[in-house]
């Protein structure tokens, strides 16, 4: 998310990894300041869009982030007992060659995918398309392991952005089966996107469906407890440096814009699946996030004739 906030002379500020903040009125920090991200020294400040760090001076207007250990910025692969840095072509490689082998061998009931209800409504669609062009049918979604207190006014006990945007998708929420699959052997592939298995389904169920599986990729922009069950660690962008749409709990769909561009070797998640589609020879023309919401908007019937342009500033209902 994207924190848009006035930093008052004096104070503190603590950043999480990912969280991003413009600063905004008249700020200057010496380089003995008080900015703290993850409030150790070894995660860093992270100026973005191409600034420079000042070592003093006045911070008005530029973004920042904390970065730490906590971003994921890397693509890596599993080698033996741990991880090792690899490139996108290694990594969407071995994920296309698994892929290929079950699906010549009319096994791709074995696959499984998890999407996030962080995930835009154009990543959704990305990943709906994809999965559905594959013949992979185990696609489901993940929402807020706990959610948290609501007054029925305001704040909302479901947390993330999209929930509402994956059922307009007509997908479906049954994530927790396909654990329980994997721990009897009946999948050899679980594609994970932003989720912690570990913090959802606990240490020894995780654990267990990891084990069983021939490959377990993770693809997010924090990494969490279960990445280190993962085969394959594919960093994604946040919000920030994203385009696209939610869809809110009242059922508007409102806008996103990239802020700046994805940090490291981090991707955009439709990207990901596009690049993941070309080789797997799946005939998709992807050219951003406009053209992705342009087909969903003609192809589902939420969504039915809307555009980026009808969404504008302030939104637009779904359809139905």
């Amino acid at each position: 998310m994207v924190e848009d906030v006035t930093v008052l002379p004096g104070a503190t500020l603590t950043l999480n990894a990912g969280v991003i903040v413009q600063v905004k009125g008249a700020y200057t920090l010496e380089t003995q300041g008080t900015l703290q991200a993850n409030g150790t020294a070894a995660s860093p400040i992270q100026f973005i869009s191409g600034q420079a760090t000042p070592a003093a001076g006045n911070w008005t207007g530029l973004y920042f982030t904390g970065t730490g250990s906590g971003t994921l910025t890397q693509v890596q692969v599993r080698e033996g007992a741990g991880l090792r840095q690899a490139s996108w072509g290694e990594a969407l490689g071995r994920m296309s060659q698994t892929l290929t082998r079950l699906r010549e061998a009319k096994q791709l009931d074995r696959v499984a995918v998890i999407l996030s209800t962080h995930l835009t409504n154009e990543d959704l669609y990305a990943a709906k398309r994809l999965f559905r062009e594959l013949g992979i049918q185990n696609v489901t979604v993940q929402g807020p392991p706990r959610p948290g207190p609501s007054d029925n006014f305001l704040l909302k006990a479901d947390r993330s952005p999209n929930t509402r945007g994956a059922q307009a998708l007509g997908l479906s929420f049954e994530s927790a089966a396909l654990l329980e699959r994997a721990t009897r052997k009946e999948l050899s592939v679980l594609w994970v996107f932003g989720l912690d298995l570990i913090d959802v389904y606990g240490t020894k169920l995780s654990s267990a469906a990891a084990s069983n599986l021939e490959l377990l990729i993770f693809q997010g922009s924090n990494t969490s407890a279960s990445c280190q069950l993962a085969h394959v660690i594919l960093p994604s962008a946040v919000y920030a440096e994203k385009d696209g749409t939610f869809t809110n709990c009242q059922g508007r769909i409102q806008r996103i814009h990239q802020v700046f561009p994805p940090l490291g070797e981090a991707k955009l998640d439709w990207q990901i699946l596009a690049e993941l589609a070309q080789r797997l020879g799946v005939a998709w023309n992807c050219s951003g996030a406009q053209a992705i919401f342009e087909e969903l908007a003609a192809g589902e019937p939420a969504f039915q004739g809307l555009t980026y342009e009808a969404i504008g500033d302030h939104g637009a209902p779904l359809k139905c």
